[in-house]
C-alpha cells in the first residue's frame, strides 16, 4: 500500500520578512478607499460614483473633463474595480507591495509614487483605448517594477519578491496582451506602470547604494 506524505506548504523566506511588517496607515487607507468605492459603485449599483472617478466619458472627448478642470480624474480611475476577482487581485498585491515602500521609504514617498504611477499609467491607457477603464493594477505593476530593479541594484535590500512571483506577474502581463481572456486587461496601464516603477527602482537603488557605500568608508587592507 502506497503511503502519501503531505509536504507542508512552505512560505518563501522573502514573504516571511514582508509579512512581519506592520500595516502602514496610507497602505490601509487606500485599501479602505478602494473597498468603499467598489461597494458603492459595483455592489450597490450607484453609477454616479464611478462616473465621478472615471478618466472621462465612455464616448466623446476622452480628455474633455480633465481639460475642463476635473484634474483628479487623471488619478482616480486607479480606485475603480469591475468585479470581485479584479478588486481582490489588485488589493492583495497592493497591501504587501505598497506596505514595503511605506515601511522603508515612508508614507510621503508612497503617496508620491501612487500619484505618479497612477497618473502615468492612466494617461497612457486613455490615449490608446479611451476612458472606459479602471483598476489599481498600473500602480501594482509600478510597485513590482520598483522592487525588482531596486533589489538588482541594491543587493543589501532586506525586502524583495521571490523570483517566482516576479516571473508570474511578468508572465501574466505578457499573456494579457494576446487577449486570450473574456475580459479586457488594461495592458497599456500595466506596461506604463511597470516601466515607471523600474525607473524609480533604478534611481532610488543607485542613490541608496551610493549612500551605503559612502557610509562604509574606504576599505583598508592589513598586512
Amino acid at each position: 500500500m502506497a503511503i502519501g506524505v503531505k509536504k507542508r506548504l512552505e512560505i518563501p523566506k522573502e514573504w516571511e520578512e514582508i509579512k512581519k511588517l506592520p500595516l502602514g496607515n496610507l497602505t490601509f487607507a487606500i485599501l479602505i478607499i478602494c473597498i468603499l468605492i467598489f461597494g458603492a459603485g459595483y455592489l450597490l449599483k450607484m453609477p454616479e460614483v464611478y462616473n465621478a472617478l472615471m478618466f472621462g466619458p465612455k464616448n466623446g472627448n476622452t480628455f474633455g473633463l480633465i481639460e475642463s478642470g476635473e484634474v483628479w480624474r487623471i488619478v482616480t480611475p486607479a480606485f475603480i474595480h469591475f468585479g470581485f476577482m479584479h478588486v481582490l487581485f489588485n488589493l492583495m498585491w497592493w497591501k504587501d507591495l505598497a506596505n514595503i515602500l511605506e515601511n522603508t521609504k515612508g508614507p510621503i514617498f508612497l503617496g508620491f509614487f501612487l500619484i505618479v504611477s497612477a497618473a502615468l499609467s492612466n494617461i497612457l491607457q486613455a490615449t490608446q483605448t479611451g476612458a472606459n477603464f479602471g483598476g489599481l493594477s498600473g500602480v501594482v505593476y509600478g510597485l513590482l517594477g520598483y522592487l525588482w530593479i531596486y533589489k538588482l541594484i541594491n543587493k543589501d535590500s532586506k525586502f524583495y519578491l521571490p523570483k517566482s512571483d516576479i516571473a508570474l506577474m511578468i508572465g501574466w502581463f505578457i499573456i494579457c496582451f494576446f487577449d486570450v481572456f473574456s475580459f479586457k486587461a488594461a495592458n497599456y496601464a500595466h506596461g506604463g506602470g511597470l516601466v515607471m516603477g523600474m525607473l524609480f527602482g533604478l534611481i532610488m537603488g543607485l542613490k541608496d547604494k551610493k549612500a551605503l557605500d559612502k557610509s562604509k568608508g574606504p576599505q583598508i587592507s592589513g598586512i
